[in-house]
């Protein structure tokens, strides 16, 4: 019986050598160890210059990828500095209507002054429900 076993486990197993693939990947500025190896037989200075070449890229990134931030925060800044002075602006331009609305109102002519002062506030009341909207969303 145990001949038998050792037979059908002797059939099972294939006499042939299987093929294999092997797939290696490597991702980086600096090539393989094993690739490295390989340029320093070919030249011993071909691996410094390699690895020099990596670092002086990797600082000029560094060093762009700090000028574009500054360059976003100045923006933000400016734009910020550009809101604040459109909302100055602004007020100014409604106080003045408002104002001229009461004098033109006590000078004689109240729907006129009512007009112009309405016709001041009625962009703000709007924005205001608009804003409002918006966010609730």
């Amino acid at each position: 019986m145990n001949d038998k076993n050792n037979n059908l486990e002797k059939k099972n197993i294939p006499n042939k050598a299987s093929p294999t693939t092997q797939i290696g990947i490597f991702s980086g500025p600096i090539p393989h160890p094993e690739v490295l190896a390989r340029y320093n037989q070919i030249d011993e200075t071909l691996v410094n210059r390699i690895v020099s070449m990596a670092e002086n890229e990797s600082s000029h990134r560094h060093r762009q990828e700090t000028i574009e931030l500054q360059a976003r925060i100045t923006h933000l800044k400016e734009s910020d500095i550009d809101v604040k002075r459109g909302q100055v602006f602004a007020f100014i331009i409604v106080i003045s209507f408002i104002v001229s609305g009461l004098l033109v109102a006590l000078y004689g002519n109240p729907w006129a002054g009512g007009f112009i002062s309405l016709g001041a506030l009625a962009p703000i009341i709007t924005a205001f429900i608009k804003g409002r909207e918006i966010t609730k969303d």
